[in-house]
């Protein structure tokens, strides 16, 4: 099977990298891991923004020419997943507490600055518009998260949260890789699927930190 190289155009990897690598390099100080949360909130709202198209109200969203409509859903979903898991990560950088949770946190806010990339170069490629509207689902889960005091608490949540967030998106993108006919949908759902089982012993540590 094809490996995907992971890129972008170089106006959007100028933007990208430096948030993030500034989320890697925090560490434990609050200050500085808060810093890098909002620098990646705005590179988040950046990505969603070329990503998405505006709309009138109440326009439906029409498959692209050449792709399936279950594969437009699937390109949809898969940008609405990772700025949900953006959005978490954020959450667990300003109020966690736990060192295997903050890394875990950093972590995915680098992962899903590849998936981003990836599903902007791969929506242009196919012409397809991702039209990002909130999921309740998602906000629910945020605003619960958000109400648990910061530290043991927070992070007790955390880790129960991430755990089923990650079984999530792996049905995600293997339902895509059975239900696609696509060749260039594949290697991506392919490589980001691969890319979440990588972390699978990390989600498994901060499981075992939070019911410590």
């Amino acid at each position: 099977m094809k490996t995907v190289t992971w890129c972008a155009r170089p106006a959007l990897l100028i933007l990208l990298v430096p948030a993030f690598c500034a989320c890697q390099d925090a560490g434990r100080n609050p200050a500085t891991s808060l810093t890098a949360t909002q620098a990646a909130v705005e590179t988040q709202r950046a990505a969603e923004w070329r990503m998405a198209q505006t709309v009138a109200d109440g326009e439906q969203a029409a498959p692209a020419a050449g792709i399936s409509s279950a594969d437009a859903a699937f390109m949809i979903e898969a940008a609405l997943e990772s700025a949900y898991e953006i959005s978490v990560a954020q959450l667990a950088l300003s109020k966690g507490d736990h060192p295997t949770v903050r890394a875990y946190a950093e972590m995915t806010l680098r992962d899903n600055a590849r998936v981003a990339v990836a599903l902007e170069a791969l929506a242009e490629t196919k012409r397809a518009r991702l039209y990002l509207h909130p999921d309740p689902v998602h906000v629910e889960r945020l605003v619960h998260l958000r109400q648990q005091r910061d530290g043991y608490a927070f992070d007790v949540e955390y880790a129960g949260l991430i755990g089923r967030s990650h079984d999530s998106a792996i049905r995600l993108y293997e339902r895509a890789l059975e239900q696609t006919h696509d060749a260039d949908i594949r290697d991506f759902a392919d490589s980001a699927l691969q890319l979440l089982r990588s972390r699978q012993d990390e989600i498994e540590m901060v499981g075992a930190d939070g019911d410590a």
